[in-house]
């Protein structure tokens, strides 16, 4: 099992991505592997949030994927890394991520911060 985590009030970002998720879910099906995802939504509070993460513990998932910013990611690897569930951030990009939680379990999918300011400032000076 696999859990995906989405925002319930950004319909179409979370919708974007379920799409991914069951084509990537899919395809994998087709080799050995035999995956379910299990869908949770949220709000923006931070209660629905966490609620949303251990919602996704209790279901025994092996990974969460989120799409969610930097601040909520923090919070999420923070409580799904307690319980040694690795935490795919699709979007995160802050670089204290990593230096907060030192050995965490977040996986990210999008570049630290740093260095996408490092690719801005060599592009505009060539």
């Amino acid at each position: 099992k696999v859990g995906l985590l989405l925002h319930s009030e950004e319909k179409d970002e979370s919708d974007a991505i379920k799409r991914l998720a069951n084509y990537t879910i899919s395809t994998l099906n087709h080799t050995t592997t035999s995956l379910e995802l299990i869908e949770q939504y949220h709000d923006s509070t931070y209660l629905s949030l966490m609620t949303g993460v251990c919602n996704l513990l209790k279901q025994n998932v092996v990974a969460i994927t989120s799409a969610s910013d930097s601040t909520l990611t923090a919070i999420q690897v923070n409580l799904a890394g307690q319980f040694h569930v690795p935490l795919i951030s699709a979007v995160a990009t802050n670089p204290f991520l990593a230096e907060t939680f030192g050995q965490n379990f977040e996986l990210r999918l999008s570049p630290s911060d740093v260095y996408q300011t490092g690719w801005v400032i060599v592009t505009k000076t060539k």
